[in-house]
């Protein structure tokens, strides 16, 4: 499981031996300068990792519930989750199943000189 850091708030998952199942990390900063305009009341998923002995068992649907809970009770009422080029179908599937919605497509190219 790769750990990578946001400005935001981690949600984990643990076992009863404290091992961490998977993690969620949210933020909430959006209406900083250069992001999105009006973004009060947004919040994106910054990583949202499952450890891959764990994945497929309700580890992430549970911590998008948790998360989305606190989110609530902030006043938070729209939340971003993005897909990149190395996220396939099953992530695609995962975020329609837990009631995302497509809202955009940007495609990315580098070219070089």
């Amino acid at each position: 499981m790769r750990i990578l850091g946001i400005n935001g708030t981690r949600f984990s998952a643990q076992d009863l031996g404290s091992s961490v199942l998977g993690y969620l990390e949210v933020d909430t900063n959006l209406g900083e300068a250069g992001r999105i305009p009006r973004g009060s009341g947004w919040a994106d998923v910054g990583n949202l990792e499952v450890a891959e002995a764990h994945r497929r068992r309700g580890v992430a649907t549970w911590l998008l519930l948790q998360a989305a809970e606190w989110l609530d009770l902030a006043g938070v009422s729209r939340l971003l989750a993005y897909l990149g080029d190395d996220d396939g179908p099953a992530e695609e599937a995962f975020y329609a199943g837990v009631g995302f919605r497509e809202l955009t497509r940007t495609r990315r190219l580098l070219e070089l000189s």
